[in-house]
């Protein structure tokens, strides 16, 4: 079977020393569908 031979865990320090904490009620952070959610529906006259 399959054997993985890294671990994303293995860069995660690394990469948040690099990365700020985004706002919780973005709706790109907040949702599945990044900032896609952010955009608003077509119907919405925006």
């Amino acid at each position: 079977g399959y054997r993985p031979r890294y671990s994303a865990e293995d860069y995660r320090d690394k990469v948040d020393a690099k990365t700020e904490p985004g706002d919780p009620f973005d709706p790109a952070i907040e949702y599945v569908g990044g900032v896609f959610c952010a955009y608003g529906h077509p119907d919405d006259g925006g």
